[in-house]
């Protein structure tokens, strides 16, 4: 019987971004909370074999032009890795593309997870961080999330903590999210174009906070003492997701509508599930066009029904 190596590539929701500066060499730093969509994801499916493949099918599979990021990071890893086993890959994509949730860099994290169980490479992150350092600033941050585990990234992508205690998330277990996408692609090199952010000196620092938030209270008041810098940038290019925004902050329950990343997703935040998928209800009625999900944030959040 041929064995499949399957893994999810989990949406990555930026809860905040805050840009802190812009190095000589054109990259930007910043601090982010991040967290991962429990049931919206990609689906990696590796089978080992002597000659590598590449196939994408799904729901958004039509949105993907020229070279994808899969193969980019397989060449890389046969340059660095002569020999190391690799196989077929499908790609199920059901993520939006270029929509501010990670997808490609969430894509890649799960083709490097699968490599690794076929290879019984136990440390992940130590072999493979150059390689995810030069793949994308998000690869590192979902390397880890196979258990949807949030994190506090920082710098330009190369610094990530979670909690040591494998068993414990950043954000409590069962808070609800709704994701929103108006239906348009947006460039994260186009957004940071954008950004109107000089060139200066930075010590990386530690984010703002350094330990789990203990009640949905707690994250929101975090939340609303920070931001995503890259909002304003977004709307000059996409005013759309102004009115995602309006319509996210309208719905009952919604304590933080914010875009993710660079956009064009945004999110409401809602204390649990059953708030959220109220309110995706009463959206696909105005917005029936839109793509519209629900999902549970936090480290056990498949057990609950979705």
């Amino acid at each position: 019987m041929t064995v499949k190596y399957v893994e999810k590539a989990y949406a990555k929701i930026n809860l905040s971004l805050d840009i802190l500066g812009r190095r000589a060499d054109n990259l930007h730093e910043l601090c982010s909370l991040v967290a991962f969509a429990s049931n919206v994801y990609d689906l990696i499916t590796v089978t080992p074999s002597k000659n590598f493949s590449f196939k994408i099918s799904g729901p958004f599979s039509g949105e993907i032009y020229g070279k994808n990021i899969i193969v980019s990071v397989i060449e890389r890893i046969t340059e660095v890795f002569p020999g190391i086993g690799l196989g077929s890959i499908e790609l199920d994509k059901r993520l939006p593309v270029a929509a501010g949730l990670g997808g490609g860099s969430a894509d890649v994290a799960a083709v490097l997870r699968a490599i690794a169980r076929i290879n019984g490479i136990s440390d992940i992150e130590t072999v493979f961080y150059n390689i995810c350092l030069d793949i994308g600033a998000d690869v590192l941050v979902c390397l880890q999330s196979g258990s949807a585990r949030s994190a506090l990234m920082w710098g330009t992508g190369e610094l990530v903590w979670r909690p040591p205690c494998i068993a414990r998330d950043l954000i409590p277990e069962g808070i609800g999210l709704l994701l929103v996408n108006p239906g348009v692609s947006l460039s994260t090199e186009d957004v940071f174009r954008v950004v109107r952010c000089p060139v200066s000196e930075i010590t990386t620092k530690p984010c703002k906070a350094f330990y789990s938030f203990r009640t949905f209270d707690e994250l929101v008041v975090y939340m609303k003492n920070t931001k995503n810098d890259l909002e304003k940038p977004a709307f000059s290019i996409e005013p759309v997701i102004k009115k995602v925004l309006f319509e996210l902050r309208a719905l009952p329950g919604c304590y933080i509508a914010r875009m993710s990343g660079s956009g064009a997703t945004c999110f409401g935040l809602f204390r649990n599930l059953s708030q959220a998928q109220l309110a995706k209800k009463q959206l696909l009625i105005r917005k029936p066009q839109w793509w519209i999900e629900t999902t549970l944030l936090g480290l056990h959040n498949e057990n609950y029904p979705l």
